[in-house]
């Protein structure tokens, strides 16, 4: 069989291609429920996702008196066939962000682990409700739990 320069092309393309799995598409589901406004039971603080042209992201904010603090931010990023997410917080990691690849994937479950960093080394998001959120972040010698429930 000859194959000629439209068809080496093409496969090229097809091969160079992001592959779009079923993780994907549980992740994007995933994160399409988290979209809006999150508190963190028995504070004032929240967690408000967005979805930008499917860039999923978050802050994490504190309200003190009548001000708004940003504690951290969020973006879940789909890089060759991985899916990480990507943590920045404040006056941690000298500004730079930490990244935490997906380990797990469930319908209602997500685990983020980044081995190499002190803490967390996992991160954990489990939806037990469409209005209750779980958060779990953790390392072998200290775990928090932290329920949100969501407003918006």
């Amino acid at each position: 069989m000859k194959l000629n320069a439209l068809t080496v092309i093409v496969a090229s393309l097809l091969v160079n291609l992001p592959a779009f799995t079923q993780t994907d598409s549980t992740v994007t589901n995933f994160f399409k429920n988290l979209v809006g406004t999150w508190q963190i039971e028995n504070s004032q603080s929240y967690e408000i996702w967005s979805n930008d042209a499917g860039i999923f992201s978050a802050k994490g904010i504190t309200i003190v008196n009548e001000d708004t603090l940003v504690n951290e931010t969020v973006t879940i990023s789909f890089e060759k066939n991985k899916i990480y997410y990507v943590a920045e917080v404040k006056n941690q990691n000298a500004g730079k962000p930490i990244k935490f690849i997906l380990t797990h994937c469930a319908k209602n479950k997500l685990v983020f682990v980044n081995n190499e960093h002190d803490f967390p080394k996992k991160i954990i998001y489990r939806l037990s409700s469409p209005e209750k959120l779980i958060s779990e972040i953790s390392n072998e010698e200290k775990k928090f739990v932290i329920k949100l429930r969501k407003l918006k």
